[in-house]
């Protein structure tokens, strides 16, 4: 007799924490209504669904971009040139994570990476490939992600990663998303116009804070977040909010 076991898919689904409160979908109803406080609530009330451990590093990152890029977006205006990823992201009901594979098989014990896709109702995601710690290999699983994207159903595009972006890198970016051109240079669009926002995080104490490195904002204190440590706890207990 033979077996046909599959593998078990990795997915988080999301959902309001408490339905009478208002959560992202409200905010984008009528953005500027909202102060940051109230702003703040919206993104908190969020409840995440998971049947598999998640990694810390994973975790903290999905927390992050609904509970703080969601909040820098509106606060720095970022929502009103990315109208695609913002709006998006309030209707994402899945998640789903795959081991990114191309990895040369020397680098693979140092460290890994994970793409990450953002689902709605319809089938159309956010994609975002995500550097784990400890990772020592040149910005080539960024360049390959602008070819690998579906742009047919993708609404945004994100890199992140713990490693310093240089100068090399920027330019590459500025290249691809039509930097030149004033009225595109925050929206930074990919084929189809699909926005693509690259970031950074960094260990601190007892939590990592995340940066916004492209597009430049040129806005230092608002383009950054911590996501404390504790929060993991928050993830398993599906639910809980801070």
């Amino acid at each position: 007799m033979l077996f046909n076991f599959k593998k078990q898919k990795k997915e988080i689904f999301i959902s309001k924490s408490i339905d009478d409160l208002a959560g992202l979908k409200d905010v984008t109803v009528n953005p500027r209504s909202y102060s940051p406080e109230r702003l703040n609530d919206a993104c908190n009330n969020i409840c995440f669904d998971a049947k598999f451990d998640i990694d810390p590093i994973e975790n903290l990152t999905i927390q992050f971009i609904f509970r703080k890029f969601f909040y820098i977006m509106h606060q720095t205006g970022l929502y009103n040139p990315q109208k695609k990823f913002f709006y998006h992201l309030p209707s994402t009901q899945k998640i789903e994570i795959k081991e990114y594979t191309k990895l040369p098989k020397h680098l693979k014990e140092q460290g890994k990476i994970s793409d990450m896709f953002f689902y709605d109702m319809n089938g159309r995601f956010l994609q975002l490939r995500l550097e784990h710690p400890g990772l020592n290999y040149d910005f080539v699983p960024l360049t390959k992600l602008f070819n690998e994207v579906n742009y047919a159903k993708a609404n945004g595009v994100m890199y992140i990663s713990n490693r310093d972006i240089n100068e090399q890198v920027i330019k590459m970016v500025r290249a691809k998303t039509n930097y030149t051109n004033p009225l595109e240079r925050f929206s930074a669009p990919l084929n189809n116009l699909v926005s693509f926002n690259l970031l950074t995080y960094q260990a601190l104490e007892n939590a990592l804070n995340y940066k916004l490195v492209y597009p430049d904002l040129e806005k230092q204190d608002s383009v950054q977040a911590n996501i404390s440590a504790e929060m993991i706890e928050y993830f398993e207990n599906a639910g809980i909010n801070v």
